[in-house]
């Protein structure tokens, strides 16, 4: 197995799995679509990217914007005190029962978007000065393109095979081998599991102070094996 895997080389890897030479039935923006499709899954149900970002909040402002490679909300701390998330069905109910531009010290956070916009994270009651924000969170993966591409730095080595099997499952529902398919599908929950059970493994980088006011400040993510 190569040491880094790029994008060039898990394609060959997905085409060997399924038995096709390049150009043939399955095209290769097929199969890159594939393996984006499985780098995202795979890191959405494994939670394997988990990461933080500080941000400070602005006096009278409820709505702030996610850091960009936001995926999945875990934790939102307000001033280091963490917050209590609100679900629909109660953000409906405090909207009926109380004033949400109420300002105050924050004690919830809610996220919200529509259909074609952003995700936006808001906090309840409104910040009534500046403190930190800090969110903790699952980011998503930079997608594949260029055959250069590592990806091995998106995710790590032992769990490439999942991401060939995911693409592999997908080449052989088009070539109509469903019991191939199947297998690949069995490979690659397989995979998932693994991950899932030594999610404990992974250490959070908290940043701990804030660069610059009113934009999120990253750290790379810190993994411990």
């Amino acid at each position: 197995m190569p040491k880094d895997w790029t994008l060039l080389e898990v394609v060959a890897a997905v085409r060997s799995e399924i038995g096709e030479a390049p150009d043939t039935y399955v095209n290769r923006d097929e199969i890159v679509r594939w393996i984006n499709m499985g780098l995202q899954d795979f890191c959405s149900r494994t939670r394997l990217l988990r990461t933080s970002a500080v941000s400070n909040s602005v006096g009278g402002v409820k709505k702030y914007a996610v850091p960009p490679d936001f995926g999945i909300v875990e934790k939102v701390f307000y001033d280091g005190d963490e917050l209590e998330p609100l679900d629909d069905h109660e953000l409906l109910f405090d909207m009926k029962q109380s004033n949400l531009d109420a300002p105050g010290t924050p004690e919830n956070y809610y996220m919200r978007g529509t259909a074609g916009s952003v995700v936006s994270l808001f906090l309840h009651p409104v910040p009534a000065g500046v403190a930190p924000i800090e969110m903790w969170y699952v980011s998503v993966p930079d997608e594949m393109a260029t055959d250069e591409k590592i990806i091995t730095q998106v995710i790590p080595q032992e769990y490439i095979m999942a991401i060939i099997h995911y693409a592999a499952e997908r080449g052989r529902m088009k070539q109509r081998m469903l019991a191939d398919a199947k297998a690949q599908r069995a490979f690659y929950e397989e995979q998932v599991a693994r991950a899932q059970a030594s999610r404990g493994q992974w250490q959070l980088d908290r940043p701990q102070f804030v660069k610059d006011e009113l934009t999120w400040s990253h750290k790379a993510t810190r993994r411990t094996w």
